[in-house]
Protein backbone atom coordinates (compact mmCIF):
# COMPACT_ATOMS: atom_id res chain seq x y z
CA UNK A 1 0.00 0.00 0.00
CA UNK A 2 2.75 2.92 0.69
CA UNK A 3 4.41 1.46 -2.51
CA UNK A 4 1.28 2.34 -4.04
CA UNK A 5 0.76 5.46 -2.40
CA UNK A 6 4.57 6.77 -3.17
CA UNK A 7 3.88 5.94 -6.86
CA UNK A 8 1.08 7.85 -7.61
CA UNK A 9 2.53 10.72 -5.43
CA UNK A 10 5.42 10.97 -7.12
CA UNK A 11 2.72 10.19 -10.33
CA UNK A 12 0.38 13.11 -9.56
CA UNK A 13 3.73 15.89 -8.84
CA UNK A 14 5.30 14.83 -12.25
CA UNK A 15 1.46 15.30 -13.96
CA UNK A 16 1.17 18.31 -11.93
CA UNK A 17 4.26 19.85 -13.01
CA UNK A 18 3.98 19.84 -16.26
CA UNK A 19 1.52 22.43 -17.78
CA UNK A 20 -1.38 21.23 -19.93
CA UNK A 21 -0.89 24.64 -21.68
CA UNK A 22 2.96 24.06 -22.27
CA UNK A 23 3.82 25.43 -25.82
CA UNK A 24 6.11 23.71 -28.27
CA UNK A 25 7.34 26.74 -29.78
CA UNK A 26 9.84 24.61 -32.09
CA UNK A 27 7.20 22.67 -33.50
CA UNK A 28 5.99 23.05 -37.02
CA UNK A 29 1.90 24.11 -37.18
CA UNK A 30 1.61 23.97 -40.62
CA UNK A 31 2.28 22.98 -44.01
CA UNK A 32 1.42 23.10 -47.75
CA UNK A 33 2.07 23.77 -51.31
CA UNK A 34 1.64 27.23 -53.28
CA UNK A 35 2.47 28.60 -56.12
CA UNK A 36 3.41 26.14 -59.08
CA UNK A 37 4.39 23.26 -56.44
CA UNK A 38 6.80 25.07 -53.64
CA UNK A 39 5.93 23.25 -50.46
CA UNK A 40 6.49 25.34 -46.99
CA UNK A 41 6.57 24.30 -43.64
CA UNK A 42 5.37 27.16 -41.35
CA UNK A 43 6.88 27.19 -37.45
CA UNK A 44 4.02 29.63 -35.78
CA UNK A 45 3.52 27.57 -32.38
CA UNK A 46 1.90 31.70 -31.30
CA UNK A 47 1.27 34.38 -33.75
CA UNK A 48 0.65 37.74 -31.25
CA UNK A 49 -3.02 36.79 -32.25
CA UNK A 50 -3.91 34.66 -29.63
CA UNK A 51 -5.68 37.71 -27.30
CA UNK A 52 -3.98 37.80 -23.73
CA UNK A 53 -2.46 34.82 -22.72
CA UNK A 54 0.26 33.86 -21.53
CA UNK A 55 2.99 33.73 -24.28
CA UNK A 56 5.96 31.30 -24.28
CA UNK A 57 7.65 31.28 -27.27
CA UNK A 58 7.53 35.61 -27.44
CA UNK A 59 9.09 37.72 -24.67
CA UNK A 60 6.92 40.96 -24.29
CA UNK A 61 6.88 44.25 -22.70
CA UNK A 62 4.72 45.42 -20.94
CA UNK A 63 3.98 48.36 -22.51
CA UNK A 64 2.68 45.98 -25.17
CA UNK A 65 -1.58 45.72 -24.22
CA UNK A 66 -3.33 42.64 -25.79
CA UNK A 67 -6.53 44.14 -27.80
CA UNK A 68 -9.55 41.89 -28.61
CA UNK A 69 -10.24 43.55 -31.77
CA UNK A 70 -7.28 45.48 -34.32
CA UNK A 71 -9.11 48.54 -35.65
CA UNK A 72 -8.06 47.59 -39.56
CA UNK A 73 -8.91 43.52 -39.25
CA UNK A 74 -10.83 43.43 -36.11
CA UNK A 75 -9.64 40.81 -34.79
CA UNK A 76 -7.17 40.39 -31.85
CA UNK A 77 -3.79 41.96 -31.59
CA UNK A 78 -1.05 43.90 -29.62
CA UNK A 79 -0.87 48.04 -29.32
CA UNK A 80 2.08 49.87 -28.20
CA UNK A 81 1.42 51.95 -24.98
CA UNK A 82 4.70 52.81 -23.57
CA UNK A 83 8.49 54.14 -25.45
CA UNK A 84 10.73 51.61 -27.15
CA UNK A 85 8.72 48.40 -26.04
CA UNK A 86 9.68 44.87 -27.53
CA UNK A 87 8.26 41.61 -28.33
CA UNK A 88 11.34 39.21 -29.29
CA UNK A 89 11.03 35.49 -30.71
CA UNK A 90 14.17 33.14 -30.66
CA UNK A 91 14.47 29.92 -32.51
CA UNK A 92 16.67 28.06 -33.79
CA UNK A 93 16.60 26.62 -37.02
CA UNK A 94 15.54 23.15 -37.24
CA UNK A 95 17.48 20.20 -39.85
CA UNK A 96 13.70 19.95 -41.71
CA UNK A 97 14.85 18.69 -44.86
CA UNK A 98 13.92 22.17 -46.94
CA UNK A 99 17.15 24.09 -48.40
CA UNK A 100 14.79 27.04 -49.42
CA UNK A 101 14.69 30.85 -48.19
CA UNK A 102 12.82 31.24 -44.82
CA UNK A 103 10.33 34.51 -44.24
CA UNK A 104 9.30 36.10 -41.64
CA UNK A 105 5.57 38.07 -41.72
CA UNK A 106 3.45 40.69 -39.41
CA UNK A 107 0.58 43.01 -40.13
CA UNK A 108 0.28 46.04 -39.03
CA UNK A 109 -2.12 49.17 -38.67
CA UNK A 110 -0.63 52.33 -37.83
CA UNK A 111 -2.96 55.11 -37.30
CA UNK A 112 -1.45 58.14 -36.55
CA UNK A 113 -3.47 61.56 -37.12
CA UNK A 114 -0.68 63.98 -35.73
CA UNK A 115 2.47 62.68 -37.53
CA UNK A 116 4.78 62.49 -34.52
CA UNK A 117 7.41 61.27 -34.69
CA UNK A 118 7.33 59.40 -31.36
CA UNK A 119 5.13 57.14 -32.71
CA UNK A 120 6.81 54.72 -34.62
CA UNK A 121 7.33 50.60 -35.49
CA UNK A 122 10.00 48.47 -36.81
CA UNK A 123 10.47 44.90 -36.93
CA UNK A 124 13.24 43.16 -37.85
CA UNK A 125 14.71 39.28 -38.65
CA UNK A 126 18.44 39.24 -37.32
CA UNK A 127 20.02 36.27 -38.59
CA UNK A 128 23.29 34.79 -36.15
CA UNK A 129 25.40 32.49 -38.37
CA UNK A 130 27.31 30.69 -36.12
CA UNK A 131 30.88 31.58 -37.01
CA UNK A 132 30.15 34.35 -39.76
CA UNK A 133 27.79 36.65 -37.63
CA UNK A 134 24.76 38.39 -37.58
CA UNK A 135 22.61 40.03 -40.25
CA UNK A 136 19.48 41.63 -39.64
CA UNK A 137 16.41 42.01 -42.57
CA UNK A 138 13.69 44.58 -41.84
CA UNK A 139 10.30 43.20 -42.00
CA UNK A 140 8.66 46.42 -41.37
CA UNK A 141 9.22 49.88 -40.30
CA UNK A 142 7.13 52.91 -40.36
CA UNK A 143 7.47 56.01 -38.52
CA UNK A 144 4.11 58.41 -38.19
CA UNK A 145 6.06 61.34 -40.04
CA UNK A 146 5.43 59.70 -43.02
CA UNK A 147 1.84 59.41 -42.79
CA UNK A 148 -0.77 56.62 -41.65
CA UNK A 149 -0.64 53.27 -42.88
CA UNK A 150 -3.47 51.03 -42.83
CA UNK A 151 -3.80 47.34 -42.97
CA UNK A 152 -0.22 46.69 -43.79
CA UNK A 153 0.75 42.90 -44.66
CA UNK A 154 4.20 43.23 -44.56
CA UNK A 155 7.37 40.29 -44.72
CA UNK A 156 11.11 39.64 -45.08
CA UNK A 157 12.40 36.65 -46.81
CA UNK A 158 16.01 35.12 -45.66
CA UNK A 159 18.39 32.64 -45.93
CA UNK A 160 19.13 30.71 -42.93
CA UNK A 161 20.50 27.03 -42.28
CA UNK A 162 20.17 24.52 -39.65
CA UNK A 163 21.35 25.50 -36.00
CA UNK A 164 21.36 28.93 -36.93
CA UNK A 165 19.19 31.23 -34.47
CA UNK A 166 16.36 33.69 -36.02
CA UNK A 167 15.43 37.26 -33.83
CA UNK A 168 12.22 38.09 -34.75
CA UNK A 169 12.03 41.83 -33.07
CA UNK A 170 9.37 43.75 -32.98
CA UNK A 171 10.15 47.47 -31.28
CA UNK A 172 7.22 49.95 -30.95
CA UNK A 173 7.20 53.56 -29.84
CA UNK A 174 4.52 55.31 -28.42
CA UNK A 175 3.78 59.36 -28.16
CA UNK A 176 1.13 59.44 -25.41
CA UNK A 177 -1.57 60.48 -28.20
CA UNK A 178 -4.81 58.75 -27.16
CA UNK A 179 -5.62 59.07 -30.97
CA UNK A 180 -3.16 57.04 -32.10
CA UNK A 181 -2.80 53.69 -32.62
CA UNK A 182 -0.11 51.29 -33.72
CA UNK A 183 -1.20 47.75 -33.83
CA UNK A 184 0.44 44.30 -34.79
CA UNK A 185 -0.23 40.82 -34.80
CA UNK A 186 -0.04 37.50 -37.06
CA UNK A 187 3.34 37.11 -36.46
CA UNK A 188 4.33 34.15 -38.85
CA UNK A 189 7.67 32.09 -39.95
CA UNK A 190 7.79 30.01 -42.61
CA UNK A 191 10.25 27.63 -44.79
CA UNK A 192 9.96 26.82 -48.32
CA UNK A 193 11.24 23.61 -50.21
Amino acid sequence: MRKMIAVLSVAAVVVMGTPAYATNCAAITGSGTCCGGASWYEYSAETLGEGNISYQCWTIDSGLTPISNSAFWNLPAFEVRGFSQHATRVFTVPNDGYTGHWEADLRVDFVAPNGSWWDQITATASVYHSGSGTTTYTIYSHIATQGNDRGRAAFATFSAQPGDVITIDIQGTWSGDSSTHVQFFDARLFHSA
